[in-house]
């Protein structure tokens, strides 16, 4: 973790302040989340930083949040959360600037799908896990 800490330090001098305060939540966040949630293998701040100021502070904090509620499951931390921000990110460009995303039916909250996934992998009786990623 020193490593990251120190990259991320490195990162932030050559960033504007504006974005310096996120940093180093997001950086206070993925320490705590490689120190708490009982993850597979520690989530790289360096990998995913980028992507996760792309995203903006609120969807990034929802996207950790997410994984923290289905850590037991994710083997590789790193690449799940930089799969769950880039298609937020994707979709974002897809919209435009000044458009929403198109509308797919109901819109789902991500926190709440995990949960339900979650449910149904322990409860449901079903004969091989849901994979999050592929029902999102």
């Amino acid at each position: 973790p020193r490593g990251v800490i120190k990259t991320a330090l490195k990162l932030r001098q050559t960033r504007p302040q504006s974005s310096a305060r996120f940093l180093r939540q997001l950086e206070q966040r993925v320490a705590w989340l490689n120190s708490n949630a009982g993850l597979a293998e520690e989530l790289r701040l360096e990998k995913i930083q980028n992507v996760m100021e792309g995203i903006g502070q609120a969807e990034a904090m929802r996207v950790l949040k997410v994984l923290e509620q289905n850590a037991a499951g994710v083997q590789n931390p790193t690449a799940y959360v930089l799969r769950i921000a880039r298609r937020h990110g994707t979709e974002a460009a897809r919209a435009g600037p000044s458009q929403a995303p198109p509308p797919m039916g109901k819109a789902v909250d991500p926190e709440r799908l995990a949960r339900r996934v979650d449910w149904l992998n322990t409860n449901a009786g079903l004969s091989s896990a849901l994979d999050l990623d592929r029902v999102a």
